[in-house]
């Protein structure tokens, strides 16, 4: 189903990538899945994956935000890989896991290092006594470091394992209580541990899990109000989980660079802007200050592996919701009882109402001004208007 609103998406849409500004691409290689984290003031890339020659990398960069500029380091001690993650934590930087091909055989890894921003220097820490993996979930809280999930020389898997800062050692906690999976999303805010989405077999998520470091225990929060997703990138800021980008049900690139919000006190969802152009398959992020910054991953261009840097300023973000009330797309009576009443200055031609579960509960191809929600029950709602790919959400609430 297509819904055509010109003059409505060119108002949200050239609102919305206005926002997103390119900086310095890095003086390297493009490349997937690169390992991301900043610290003081300052972003670092390191490893990652690229379709052609060399395949994989060890290389390490550090960006500097005032100079918009880019400076080599020396080598990740690993070794080249792909599919690792890592983490700032205390001043200092975590990687490690990850995989590398050397064409006939997959040496999947479980080693764990620390990067001094300092001395520019790494350390070898103790590996995990785990499954080595790709593609793990991989969080920093206040005193420790969560790793699990992700992909196995034997299929995907779903354990849990808490790293001591302190001590350099590691224990396995409860595994996560969703289906095992690999390249989830996931963000900690404060000690709350937030996992989800991700991918198995034929099966891409969209759910979400809170994990509570005290007392041990999962519990399954508001899954994403749209489909599910894998591969993309995610971070923290101001009390709040975000996660961006990535692939949806088909595990094809979302159509946009989809930018989603969690709020963890009402335990909800909210649409922000995309980022420019088609949704990408593993990039990386930071955030310094208030800006968060995107790098790499492969979009749906014909050299899919990219090396460009994006910079969105927190403060300048503006939710999809509040674009489309400046765009004159009204839903009324809000809340609503046996009817919603869509008016726009612009041509709508159909529709489609979801759940907060994300699950499609109404869709109309032809369109009408007054739309019966008699027969949904109580709740919260997402009104969807799409054009060219671009879908921008309206909340009603179903009283």
């Amino acid at each position: 189903m297509k819904m055509y609103c010109t003059l409505l998406f060119s108002a949200l849409f050239f609102g919305a990538s206005a926002q997103w500004t390119q900086k310095t691409n890095l003086p390297a290689p493009g490349r997937n899945h690169p390992v991301t984290f900043s610290i003081n003031g300052i972003g670092y890339v390191t490893t990652g994956g690229n379709d052609g020659p060399p395949f994989y990398f060890d290389d390490m960069w550090k960006y500097d935000p005032v100079a918009d500029s880019w400076s080599p380091l020396g080598n990740f001690p690993g070794g080249d890989r792909s599919f690792s993650y890592g983490v700032e934590h205390g001043g200092f930087g975590y990687a490690g896991f990850g995989a590398w091909d050397d064409g006939f055989n997959v040496t999947f890894f479980d080693d764990w290092y620390r990067f001094d921003p300092n001395s520019e220097t790494w350390d070898t820490l103790t590996s995990c006594p785990c499954t080595a993996r790709t593609h793990p979930a991989m969080v920093a809280t206040t005193s420790k470091i969560y790793v699990g999930l992700g992909g196995s020389a034997n299929g995907d898997i779903k354990d849990w394992w808490e790293y001591d800062i302190a001590g350099d050692s590691w224990t396995q906690r409860t595994d996560f209580p969703g289906t095992r999976r690999h390249h989830p999303y996931y963000f900690s805010i404060g000690d709350d541990v937030f996992v989800g989405f991700g991918h198995h077999q034929q099966q891409i998520f969209d759910d979400l899990y809170h994990y509570d470091i005290e007392n041990d225990v999962w519990t399954q929060v508001a899954s994403l109000p749209a489909e599910g997703r894998v591969a993309g990138t995610q971070f923290t800021y101001n009390g709040k989980g975000y996660i961006l980008s990535g692939q949806g049900e088909d595990h094809l690139n979302l159509d946009t660079g989809e930018f989603w919000e969690y709020d963890p006190v009402n335990d909800s969802w909210t649409q922000l802007p995309p980022h420019p152009g088609s949704g990408r398959w593993a990039p990386g992020s930071f955030v310094i200050g208030d800006s968060i910054y995107l790098i790499g991953g492969q979009n749906n261009d014909i050299q899919p592996d990219q090396r460009d840097l994006w910079l969105l300023n927190f403060q300048d973000i503006v939710s999809v919701d509040e674009l489309s009330q400046k765009s004159s797309l009204q839903v009324y009576p809000n809340p609503a009882q046996d009817h919603i009443t869509i008016k726009s200055d612009a041509a709508l031609v159909g529709i489609q109402i979801k759940n907060l579960l994300g699950e499609l509960v109404l869709e109309a191809d032809g369109f009408s001004s007054q739309v019966s929600v008699e027969h949904l029950p109580s709740g919260i709602y997402l009104l969807e208007v799409e054009s060219e790919g671009q879908k921008i959400s309206k909340r009603f609430v179903k009283e």
